[in-house]
């Protein structure tokens, strides 16, 4: 038996093709391009915190493990030195 659907009823194709504009219609995509801005600005933020960190513990740190100036760069260096190499990478 064989059914056949009114004309009047969409048919699972144009379903799809209803359901493939929505998702790539414009007004999605500003959406995204804000999600992606956020979750950038929001890595950006936190690098910000993460390398003022070490340069405010650094009074206390040189006191408690008795480091002299040069200790304290070395400590420095050694910190910053892969977010620099990370940064500047190239593909």
């Amino acid at each position: 038996m064989k059914l056949i659907a009114p004309a009047n009823l969409p048919t699972p194709s144009q379903n799809e093709e209803k359901r493939t504009a929505k998702i790539t219609s414009s007004r999605g995509i500003p959406k995204l391009r804000w999600g992606i801005g956020v979750l950038l600005g929001a890595g950006v933020l936190i690098n910000y915190f993460d390398r003022i960190n070490l340069s405010v513990a650094a009074p206390q740190l040189k006191h408690e493990f008795s480091l002299s100036d040069g200790e304290l760069g070395w400590l420095f260096s050694v910190s910053f030195g892969p977010m620099r190499c990370c940064r500047f990478r190239r593909v």
